[in-house]
Order: structure tokens, then sequence, then C-alpha cells
């Protein structure tokens, strides 16, 4: 039942820790530590964000991005105890007006669960395509296969990520949930590479002679002793040579010897081969999640 005393504010870059404890509390799936969240929320493509309370307790935020083509991804996260009670009804609200007062067309983003499905479907939102979170325990994590002629190396080693970005460029389009990053090369070193939560010395490339041909990067939460597995991506003139297995299990077992203990990470329900590579991993099914899609009716200021 929906209560009264719901407040929300814009957040700010001190309320990171924050945000980043209620979307472990809401998904634990997701890596994402106060760094990370602080850098979302600060600099020249800094998110706009809204913290609500209940009686003065933080218990939910929301955060949306710059529209692309009259697009906007958003997010909008309650600890579970106090949903609905219209806490993720005042956040969305406020964030659509937001949006609304821009100029934007449409809302963006995934229901990481069955009750943010339902909430989304409530809200009047268009259902798409399924993902489904997986965990593995990095202890039994298998040994990278042989690869003669592939040279392994850490992304710390990698002498330009613009290498990498080449790479990511070619292979993100044929991801089939659409959610891989494939924007221009400055925006993805901001957001991907240089990412407080982006682990460098986890992450791995694949090169055949001289050149980077595949590479997985790894966001890493080591106080949770947690890695995300963010993108994995095969050039396809190099593709059904096991090079994604190859990457992410390097990746895997530098995660295991550096102490951390889990991995995480989310994949289209259709995206076969990435499923076939992650159960060979030992990642196990999670949770589903899925993409949603909200029209912003920018004429009347209503929401549909």
């Amino acid at each position: 039942m929906p209560i009264d005393d719901v407040t929300v504010r814009r957040a700010v870059a001190d309320d990171a820790p924050t945000i980043a404890g209620l979307r472990a509390a809401a998904v634990p799936y997701l890596v994402m530590t106060a760094a990370g969240m602080r850098a979302r929320l600060v600099g020249p493509r800094a998110e706009t964000g809204w913290l609500a309370s209940v009686h003065g307790t933080p218990v939910g935020y929301a955060v949306h991005g710059s529209a692309t083509d009259g697009i906007a991804r958003g997010t909008v996260v309650v600890r579970p105890q106090h949903r609905r009670l219209g806490v993720g009804s005042a956040l969305l609200d406020v964030l659509e007006d937001d949006l609304i007062a821009a100029g934007t067309s449409a809302l963006a983003g995934v229901a990481d669960d069955e009750a943010g499905r339902a909430f989304a479907l409530a809200r009047g939102a268009a259902i798409g395509r399924e993902h489904r979170f997986a965990v593995a325990d990095l202890a039994a994590a298998p040994e990278p296969p042989a690869t003669p002629g592939v040279q392994i190396l850490p992304l710390a080693d990698v002498v330009t990520p613009r290498a990498v970005w080449t790479v990511n460029a070619a292979a993100a389009p044929d991801d089939p949930s659409g959610l891989s990053v494939d924007g221009p090369y400055e925006e993805w070193l901001a957001d991907e590479w240089s990412s407080p939560d982006h682990a460098l010395d986890l992450g791995v490339a694949a090169a055949v002679g001289g050149e980077i041909v595949a590479f997985t990067l790894v966001l890493a939460d080591r106080e949770r002793g947690a890695i995300w597995s963010a993108m994995t991506g095969v050039h396809p003139v190099h593709r059904g040579r096991g090079l994604a297995r190859l990457v992410k299990a390097h990746a895997f077992r530098a995660a295991r010897d550096a102490g951390l203990t889990q991995a995480f990470t989310a994949n289209d329900a259709a995206n076969a081969p990435m499923l076939a590579v992650n159960t060979w991993l030992g990642y196990r099914p999670a949770a589903r999640a899925w993409s949603v899609h909200q029209i912003l009716d920018r004429a009347d200021g209503l929401r549909h």
C-alpha cells in the first residue's frame, strides 16, 4: 500500500556509497562500487539521479543518461523490503518529467526481476527481450585452452585502448540484446575503459600477428570479492576459433589468483554462442531480466 512519507531529492556525488549499497541490496548480481557510481554522477557525461527516502531512510534511487536519437537509458531501483509503497512510482515520475522537459521521446531500461517487470507493465511500458543473470565460483574456474598462434595479454599491457575499441565496435552490433556499448571512441573511453570499476589487471585481450582480435572487460568489487563480465568481443573475421572462451578463461584465472571468489554476468536469452561459453566456464542461472521501453508524450507532458 502506498504511503505518504516518500521524499525524493536530486542525488549528488556524496550519495554514491548509499546508491551503490541500494543497488547491491536490490540486484546483487550486478557489480558497482561507490567509486564507480560517483564517476557516473560527476563530469561532462554525468548522469542525472534522484534519491528516495521513507521516514528519512534512503530506500531507492533513479538515474538517467543523456538521450541519443530521442531515447534515454534509465534505471529505477528500490530496496526489496520497501517495494509496493509508491517509492518506484515517485522516482519514475520525476525521472520521466525531467526527460519530457528535455524533449526526450522514449525511456529504455532493464527490469531486473519479476517484480520490476510487473512494475514496468503497470506503468505502461513495453516488455522486450529476456536476459539471464548467471553466477560462477571462481575457485572452480577451468584452465584456459591452448590456442597456438594467439598471444594473451592483460588489458593493463595494451598500449592503446583504441585497439580494443576497434574490436568492440565490430562486435557489439551483433549482440542480440542491444545493450552492448558501441558508441564513439571518446564516449567508450570515458564510460567504459576509464570507469573506476574497470579492472585492467583482470581484463584480457587476445592478439594474432600483433593485432588485437578479441577481448573481455571485467568490472571488479574487490571488497565483495566479485567480478562482472562487462563485455566480451571477438572480431567477426576471427570468430569460430574459441577466442571468447580463451579470453574469458584467462580473466577468470586472473581474478581467482587475485583473491576474488565470484563472477557474475548477463546475456540475452537467445545469445546461444555466449551462453555456451559461459556454461563451459561454470556459470549457472541466477535470475531473469527484461528490456523495457517507455514512450514519453512530449506534446501534452503525459506519460504512457
